[in-house]
């Protein structure tokens, strides 16, 4: 039997308006996994254009998954065996907000990248990346 690493699809651009809350980074998201139906990780990053006090938010209600935002380096990491489905809705929910409030123009002076990480193992994962652009 292969041991494949996970297949993850994910928007290609988000953006942020300075009129909405949060961003909703990829509402539609597909795993897929030759080898198996369920995942043991994932993560979401903001890899480019972190400033300390951006915030990524996820929900885990009804799933195996648990979360934990690192909020001194921008990830998101996620836990705990679940089927791909739920891993899919999670995924699909995670939400952008970045630092300072609707006055602070300063948090909308760069653009922002997201590396998507899903994993079965530590050494079976794929990484995606998506640009999120901020709209005062």
């Amino acid at each position: 039997m292969s041991n494949s690493a996970p297949t993850l699809s994910v928007a290609t651009s988000a953006e942020f308006v300075r009129s909405k809350l949060a961003a909703r980074l990829s509402p539609t998201v597909r795993l897929s996994d030759a080898d198996r139906r369920t995942l043991a990780s994932a993560s979401v990053a903001i890899t480019a254009g972190f400033r300390r006090g951006d915030y990524l938010f996820t929900d885990v209600s009804g799933t195996n998954i648990a979360r934990h935002y690192d909020s001194g380096t921008g990830v998101l990491t996620l836990t705990g065996v679940d089927t791909l489905v739920r891993y899919e809705q999670v995924l699909a929910s995670v939400r952008y907000v970045p630092r300072g409030n609707d006055t602070d123009d300063d948090c909308f002076d760069a653009a922002r990248e997201i590396s998507w990480t899903v994993g079965t193992d530590p050494g079976q994962t794929q990484r995606t990346r998506v640009a999120i652009r901020l709209h005062a």
